[in-house]
């Protein structure tokens, strides 16, 4: 009577477990670059993915990167902004007045 070995080159449950909590993690850090990354108007996704890989390189390249200026500007277009013709400042689309410059709007 042989006892057979499980091979070596497999997971134990404790492995698998342990391997499944490293994703976990990983992904969780991953959101934490994400969500620093696009709200400097960056990717989300292909930053989650970065940060996911090599967080600890990916946490400090997203806080010292600076903003996208167009993206984050192109985004305050899109909720509820409009651009001031003289300043060319986003404001809030239904101002009178630009906080910026002081141009007066149309009331349309």
């Amino acid at each position: 009577m042989l006892d057979k070995a499980p091979p070596e080159n497999t997971l134990s449950m404790s492995n698998r477990g342990g391997f499944t909590m490293f994703l976990v993690v990983a992904a969780l850090l991953g959101i934490i670059v994400g969500a620093i990354a696009h709200s400097k108007g960056r990717n989300f996704f292909l930053w989650w993915l970065y940060g996911a890989a090599i967080f600890i390189v990916a946490i400090v390249h997203v806080l010292v990167i600076k903003p996208d200026k167009k993206a984050l500007e192109a985004q305050a277009i899109d909720n509820d902004g409009k651009k001031c013709p003289m300043c060319a400042e986003v404001v809030k689309r239904d101002a009178l007045r630009c906080r910026y410059c002081g141009h007066s709007f149309d009331p349309a």
